[in-house]
């Protein structure tokens, strides 16, 4: 069995989707911020808490940035596993540019 034919409930939940890890298997989230909104989302939260910001940079990975190297087949595979997550959390037209440029 490949890993992408793997159903989510019987998935290691470092293969899960995020969708199943935050809605389906926990209880109670009201929030989910982006790594791409970070400032405002954090933001929000500092705000929620009544805290000030603060957003010491540690563990800071080198400048060279490494990309995933996909061929349509394996986009179509990722894609068809995370296709909740894709919708969900707003993603469409990034895999749609990322799929037109392959």
């Amino acid at each position: 069995m490949k890993l992408a034919e793997i159903p989510n409930h019987m998935a290691e939940r470092h293969f899960k989707s995020q969708y199943t890890l935050l809605y389906e298997e926990t209880p109670q989230i009201d929030f989910v911020g982006k790594l791409e909104d970070f400032n405002a989302d954090f933001g929000s939260i500092c705000e929620k808490f009544k805290v000030a910001p603060s957003t010491a940079k540690a563990n800071k990975t080198s400048e060279i940035i490494k990309q995933v190297q996909y061929t349509k087949q394996t986009f179509e595979l990722v894609a068809d596993k995370f296709s909740k997550d894709i919708d969900f959390f707003d993603y469409n037209e990034a895999a749609n540019k990322l799929y037109s440029n392959l």
